[in-house]
């Protein structure tokens, strides 16, 4: 009888004369579980204080190379963690280059919403052209794309009116 219950596991199966399945053998795999910052620089610390990063590695069930990874980027971690512990990851995207002109942006959508005037997309991408004409997006879409990631950069969200 076949066995489902292998969620993080590679399962290998062969087929008998009957065409039934036979079960081989797992592969075991490393769970998905995602460790905070305040629990990475734990981890870090460990792995320093024994001087066995392998051993670390099997009790926390990470790779000896993800720990490697988090004591290179142990000073972003710490200053992260002071910010704020609940945090995943360190690397946080490529800095946006344009933040006096977004900010602009944003003001001007506060205040179009102040004065209860509908913003919609393309309003705020020709805002944004208006006020740097100097952009470098040339299409459509990526003007598009350029939206959907500042709207998640300063908590935007597009509503219909009820």
């Amino acid at each position: 009888m076949l066995n489902r219950n292998y969620r993080n596991e590679i399962v290998s199966f062969l087929f008998n004369k009957n065409k039934n399945f036979i079960f081989i053998e797992p592969i075991p795999t490393m769970p998905q579980k995602r460790l905070f910052v305040l629990e990475k620089l734990k981890v870090v610390e460990e792995a320093a204080g024994t001087g066995n990063v392998g051993k670390t590695a099997r009790e926390w069930n990470v790779y000896p190379s993800t720990i490697c990874i988090w004591r290179e980027n142990y000073e972003k971690m710490k200053k992260m963690a002071e910010e704020s512990p609940r945090k995943l990851y360190v690397h946080t995207g490529i800095a946006n280059e344009n933040t006096e002109v977004e900010n602009a942006v944003c003001q001007w959508i506060i205040e179009q919403c102040e004065s209860e005037l509908a913003v919609s997309t393309v309003d705020v991408i020709k805002k944004q052209l208006f006020i740097d004409p100097q952009c470098k997006i040339n299409s459509q879409g990526a003007l598009f794309s350029w939206f959907y990631r500042y709207s998640k950069r300063y908590n935007l969200s597009l509503r219909t009116r009820t």
